[in-house]
């Protein structure tokens, strides 16, 4: 994990400008958010048995990368949701109430 941590921060910050390093920056900014209600789409998906020995493993890959994302756009969506209530992000996430 740490090799993994230095080398995705080394290549975000030498693109900045193409479209997976702003995705990176953007997931990042909501990575408490995506730890906190990730667990709830893992179960969901956990009920579905992958039978590897069926798909090669390129496939299983691409697969895993799109319910991933899918995962992490709807955990941030639920964020935003959870973000537009003062108390519940005060809460949750740790944000400031305001005076």
């Amino acid at each position: 994990a740490p090799c993994a941590f230095i080398i995705i921060t080394s290549l975000s910050k030498k693109n900045e400008n193409v479209l997976a390093g702003r995705m990176l920056s953007y997931i990042g900014r909501y990575s408490l958010v995506i730890y906190l209600v990730h667990w709830k789409f893992l179960m969901f998906f956990n009920n579905y048995k992958f039978h590897s020995e069926n798909f090669n493993q390129f496939w299983l890959f691409l697969g895993a990368l799109f319910i991933s994302m899918v995962v992490v756009y709807a955990s941030i969506g639920i964020g935003k949701i959870i973000e537009s209530n003062e108390y519940l992000a005060f809460i949750m996430l740790g944000h400031k109430l305001k005076k």
